[in-house]
Parts: C-alpha cells; structure tokens; sequence
C-alpha cells in the first residue's frame, strides 16, 4: 500500500488501495530497458542502530499487517464462495428454462427463471460492493496505525509541538511552490504532518510527482518533503541545490532566472542572486552533503523559493510503502530518524 512503480521510477499514488499503476511484482525498468537492480548501487549506508521503541513499533505494525491480511484473504474466500454458487444457479436456472420452460403450457417457467437469475447477479454486485468497502475501511484503518504509530515514534520528543497528522491531505501547491521539476500532470500525498520543531514551523508529506510522456506517466519524484517556512529572507530569493544519484536520479529542471555556481558529478548548485549563498551558506550544503545516495536514497534536492526552505528526499518505494506482504524493515524507522535529524540540521543552520 502506497505509492507504485511504474517504467524507470516509482510513480505517484497513495493509497490505501493496492495495484493502482503498477501490479505485485513488476520490475521497474529503465527507458532503455535495463532493469533496475538496488544491489548494482554502491554499498554506502549509514550505519544504523535499532532502538527498543523501535523493535516494538515493528512488532505491533506486523500484528495488524496479520490481522489485514487475514481479513483480506477471509473476504476473498468468501467472494470465491459466492462466484460458485452464482454459476451453479446460473447454470441450473439455464438447464431449466431450456427443459421445462420448453414444454407445452410452462413458459411461466422461463420468466421466473430469468427473473431468479437477474436477481442472483444484481445481489452479487451488491455483495462484492459491500466486501469491497469492507476491505478498503479496514485497509484505511491499518494505513492510519501505520502512519500514526510510525510518525509518534519519528517525531517523538519535547522539540516537536503541536503536532497533526492526516493519510491524505493535497500538497500540490506546495510541492509547485519548491520549483523543482517542470511540467508535473500526475501529482498525490500522503503521510501529511505539520506542526513546530524548535518552534519553527514545518510540513511533511510523502508524495510522487510525474511528467506525461506520450500520455503515459513518467515520474520526477517519489518520496519525503519537508517545508519550513523562514523569517526574514527576501522572497525574491531562489535557489536550488541536488545531491545527485544514480539512474533513478533525474535533473532538476525548473531553471528559469538561475544559474549555475557550483557543481560536479556529485551536485549540482544553482542561483538566482548571490545572497542566496547567504540563506544556503557553506555549513547548509555540508550538512546536505551528509546524505548517502545508496540504494533507499536516490537524490536529495534542496530548494529556497518564496521565503520557504524545501528539503525533498528521493526514497526508493520500497521504503516509503506501508508493508503489506513483508515485514516492516527495522532499518526503515531508524532511516527516517537519522534522515529528519539532518533535515533539522539544515533548518537550525539557516540564521
């Protein structure tokens, strides 16, 4: 449950529904065909300690997953249960409009058989409506667990206030607001928090963005965006910085009015006026020069633009998705910790 591959990179869709662009067990796939394999990327991982909290987190998580799944496949017996017996009376409603219903005087036969078996299919509609929201409420309430129980333990703490959390909630404004990418169609969030930290406001939310080409989804950006707003910076200011990745890494491209002050074949660093480097000083793009680009983080991008601070991780999808089949990764909680620690990092260095 979550977001979905689709072509080179995951593509944007939350959920709480499954097989939405791209069905269990594909391959994600490069544009010129290779496929993608997470063990070709260069072993750099942080090396991350579990704590306790953690390990029970992952514990309880695993329960409901149980729990949904067993719902899961009871519905899916029943449904099995049901389509049976609809075709055995289907066909037993057909072997008796054609036997008796032909005799002399029991037409009558035919029209009640008929009326039987219309019957027999709108309340098979019906029953498979019922299971069906059935199984999606019972899917929202384990996303919810996830996501909330996952967010209290991420953002545990006295520096955290006034803390809110939603599954879905829309950010494309916020997401165009950051100028990253150009020409986005598909757009979807989830996992939306806000509140202050250090009592600085902030928002973060999961989310994919993507591109149509030759209207088939293409996508530019799957993972965490955190937003801060900043107190005293010039609006007029933009600035844009990515930590670059691999091949499921794409260049930003919202350039217009910037220029390029620094970059190599590890970044990429551009500006609208040089008083950016004041806002995105030295000690901001060593902090964000902390991440790993491996095989959960595919690119990290920076953006300063109308007075807000974007910090946007590009997460492989296996790491954003709720779990649903696995196991919750132990790693993937104290990822996200390790991950939000220098995304602080980079706000409490901007003065």
């Amino acid at each position: 449950m979550g977001f979905k591959k689709e072509e080179k990179k995951a593509v944007v869709v939350p959920q709480v529904e499954e097989n939405a662009l791209k069905k269990e067990g594909e391959e994600a796939v490069s544009e010129e065909g290779k496929v993608f394999n997470p063990e070709e990327v260069e072993s750099n991982e942080e090396v991350l300690n579990v704590e306790e909290s953690e390990k029970d987190l992952a514990k309880r998580i695993d329960e409901k997953r149980e729990e949904f799944n067993k719902f899961g496949k009871k519905l899916k017996m029943w449904n099995y249960v049901v389509t049976a017996v609809l075709l055995i009376v289907l066909v037993l409603a057909l072997v008796l409009a054609l036997t008796l219903g032909n005799q002399e005087g029991q037409s009558w036969i035919t029209i009640v058989v008929l009326c039987c078996a219309i019957a027999l299919l709108v309340g098979s509609f019906i029953f498979s409506r019922y299971q069906r929201k059935r199984l999606d409420k019972v899917g929202n309430e384990y996303v919810q667990f996830v996501l909330g129980e996952t967010n209290k333990e991420i953002y545990a703490g006295d520096r955290f206030k006034d803390l809110t959390f939603s599954i879905t909630g829309d950010q494309r404004a916020i997401f165009d607001e950051s100028k990253i990418f150009l020409n986005i169609k598909a757009f979807k969030s989830i996992n939306v928090s806000s509140g202050l930290v250090n009592n600085k406001p902030f928002t973060v939310f999961d989310c994919a963005a993507s591109i149509l080409v030759k209207n088939r989804p293409q996508p530019r950006f799957l993972g965490r965006m955190y937003v801060f707003d900043l107190e005293g910076v010039d609006l007029n200011l933009r600035g844009l910085f990515q930590l670059k990745g691999k091949e499921y890494s794409y260049p930003v491209d919202d350039l217009d009015g910037l220029k390029l002050v620094d970059g190599n074949d590890k970044y990429t660093f551009y500006v609208n006026d040089e008083r950016v480097k004041e806002v995105l000083n030295n000690k901001v793009l060593s902090i964000i020069k902390k991440f790993k680009i491996d095989k959960t983080i595919i690119d990290v991008i920076v953006s300063l633009n109308n007075g807000k601070l974007f910090v946007g991780i590009d997460y492989a999808d296996d790491f954003i998705n709720v779990p649903t089949k696995e196991s919750l990764n132990l790693k993937n909680i104290a990822k996200s910790k390790a991950d939000l620690e220098k995304v602080i990092e980079i706000r409490e260095a901007i003065k």
